[in-house]
C-alpha cells in the first residue's frame, strides 16, 4: 500500500552543502560504494523532491554543535512542525520553539496511518 502525501520535506543549501561534504568522505563513499555521479545524482534528486529555503537566518540555543544551528534555522524558516534527525545533540532538545525534534522512527510512527 502507498503512502499519500502527508508532508513537505524542507531543506536548505547549507544543508545540502553539509550533506554533499558528509557523502564525499572516503570512509563514507567506500563504505556504500559511491562515486561521485552517485552522489551529485542523489543530491539533485533530492533537490527536485524538497522545497528550499535559504536556511540562512539567526537562532540561538544552547547546544554542543554549532553546526547545528542551521539546522535549526532551517526549520524555523520553513515554519517546521517536525525537524527529523539522527542526531543526539538535537533531539536532546525535544522541542524547538514550536518544533518537535524526533527520530525518523518516532516520525514514521506519527505520520503512521
Amino acid at each position: 500500500m502507498g503512502r499519500t502525501e502527508q508532508f513537505d520535506l524542507v531543506t536548505s543549501p547549507p544543508i545540502l552543502e553539509e550533506l554533499q561534504e558528509a557523502l564525499s568522505r572516503p570512509k563514507i563513499r567506500r563504505r556504500y560504494h559511491l562515486s561521485a555521479s552517485d552522489i551529485h545524482n542523489f543530491l539533485t534528486l533530492l533537490t527536485q523532491a524538497t522545497i528550499l529555503v535559504t536556511g540562512t537566518g539567526s537562532v540561538s540555543a544552547s547546544i554542543h554543535d554549532p553546526d547545528d544551528l542551521l539546522i535549526l534555522a532551517t526549520a524555523v524558516e520553513a515554519h517546521a512542525d517536525y525537524l527529523v534527525t539522527g542526531d543526539t545533540g538535537l533531539l536532546k532538545l525535544k522541542r524547538f520553539q514550536s518544533i518537535q525534534i524526533v527520530s525518523p522512527a518516532v516520525f514514521l510512527k506519527t505520520i503512521a496511518p
